[in-house]
């Protein structure tokens, strides 16, 4: 609430953030009444360009625009990937949410979306002050052959550290019709499993699950599908709980790896259209908050795999 009060008085035009901030944010939203029956209609109304969504937005939107000043114009998220799915709902609910990329190496740098080109899937194109070229990674199928074009990042320009030259990123990107760079993953979070197919953990998702209020998706090369750790939603955990029949309360399901969560994980895991090998066959559920602290996340919010190894 202290945050909120700073940010109404501020009323910033642009707000910038990791992808953790912006799911704390969703996060915080959720729970509003008639909220998800007016971002499903303000998303189709953008969707077929029909006017409305001006009502919506002063009608329904009008408080959670307020708690950040009511001047909000654009937001962005760096640092990581975001949520395909909490870019939408922040960029439905508060503002149009523009995502970069760059690198350390490339003094952040590298491919930017337009705001005056704003849309879901423009991922953004390559800022004036860098050069970019993808270059085959066939172990994993990603040729500059393939339609569209695909492969590891490599930058060059004034930007990039000296030492490096052409820097190569580790990270896989397409090129998309309209010239558009969009990350499609990572070197490092592919994961050659026991039944030799490779899978990213950190691509598969299950934040629009509802009782996942944070997820951890870690795959083994010894095991053929990913597991994950969770902390879930006390409001829909207690749901699931009462459907369950447990009368003790959710606090019997955190220890209950065979209940209801894991199946909710894999119903929306098919109802996105995911693998069958990206189908998680095990699930830790968890109180504790993740922080540096207990070194579940790093100082930058992103997950520590080896903390939740052990974990």
């Amino acid at each position: 609430m202290h945050r909120s009060r700073r940010l109404s008085e501020l009323k910033p035009t642009v707000l910038v953030g990791v992808p953790a901030v912006w799911e704390n944010v969703k996060k915080g939203i959720m729970d509003q009444v008639l909220f998800w029956g007016a971002l499903a209609l303000k998303s189709f109304l953008l969707q077929i360009c029909i006017p409305g969504t001006a009502v919506l937005d002063a009608v329904v939107f009008k408080k959670i625009k307020a708690a950040t000043g009511g001047r909000l114009k654009i937001s962005m998220s760096g640092g990581g990937p975001v949520a395909k799915e909490t870019q939408h709902f922040i960029s439905m609910a508060l503002c149009p949410m523009v995502i970069g990329y760059g690198l350390t190496e490339t003094s952040a740098m590298g491919a930017l979306m337009d705001p005056a080109e704003w849309n879901i899937n423009n991922p953004g194109t390559a800022l004036t002050s860098v050069e970019i070229k993808l270059v085959d990674f066939p172990d994993a199928g990603y040729f500059t052959t393939n339609e569209p074009e695909q492969g590891e990042i490599l930058i060059r320009g004034n930007v990039v550290a000296t030492h490096h030259g052409c820097f190569k990123t580790r990270d896989i990107s397409e090129w998309n019709k309209n010239g558009h760079l969009r990350i499609i993953n990572r070197k490092q979070n592919l994961v050659k499993t026991s039944n030799r197919e490779y899978i990213a953990p950190k691509k598969i998702s299950f934040h629009a699950c509802p009782p996942v209020a944070d997820i951890c998706v870690y795959a083994d090369q010894n095991k053929t599908k990913p597991v994950a750790l969770i902390i879930p939603f006390e409001g829909p955990l207690r749901k699931l709980a009462a459907e369950a029949g447990v009368e003790s309360g959710p606090e019997e399901l955190l220890h209950d790896d065979k209940a209801a969560v894991p199946r909710e994980l894999i119903g929306a895991g098919r109802q996105g259209c995911l693998a069958s090998i990206k189908l998680v066959e095990g699930v830790v559920l968890t109180e504790e908050e993740w922080t540096p602290q207990n070194n579940l996340v790093t100082s930058a919010q992103k997950p520590n795999f080896r903390g939740i190894l052990e974990k």
